[in-house]
């Protein structure tokens, strides 16, 4: 039962992080471009990640929805995440932090060190959601044998 609630509290935070920053990327798409581009990355990656970014995160959203798909959707928003919190992280150890941050709405506010809390919480919430419908949910997806449990000799 505190499985399936942490599942849905988590997948719920999530679904609302990654609607709410990918919307926000595409409403204000002038403010977020400028952004993306003054990243320290290589600008032929930052014309590509400006539009993948807000995409993968509104597609990682979506499917959260569906159980049938949720375990895809946390999978995808624990690698996302991580790449966040590490590039955040790189942008601290490397002393850029006047670089001003791409994220959308009110996430784009906080500074590097509120970042890295936020973004390093967020990912662990993944994670974590990940492993639990894993386990809450074996094999699901694929398709079981109801004699895989007797053995034939």
């Amino acid at each position: 039962m505190a499985r399936q609630l942490y599942i849905q509290v988590a997948t719920l935070l999530l679904l609302f992080v990654l609607l709410y920053t990918g919307l926000t990327k595409w409403i204000n798409f002038s403010h977020y471009s400028r952004s993306m581009l003054s990243q320290p990355l290589p600008s032929g990656w930052l014309n590509i990640l400006m539009y993948v970014i807000p995409i993968i995160e509104i597609i990682a959203a979506i499917l959260l929805i569906p159980q049938q798909t949720r375990q895809l959707g946390l999978w995808i928003t624990s690698i996302i995440m991580t790449a966040f919190t590490a590039y955040v992280v790189y942008i601290k150890l490397s002393a850029l932090e006047n670089t001003t941050c791409p994220c959308g709405g009110l996430f784009s506010k906080l500074n590097w060190n509120q970042h890295t809390w936020v973004n390093s919480l967020l990912t662990i919430i993944a994670m974590t959601a990940t492993l639990l419908n894993r386990n809450l949910f074996p094999g699901h997806g694929k398709r079981r044998n109801a004699d895989a449990s007797i053995q034939t000799k």
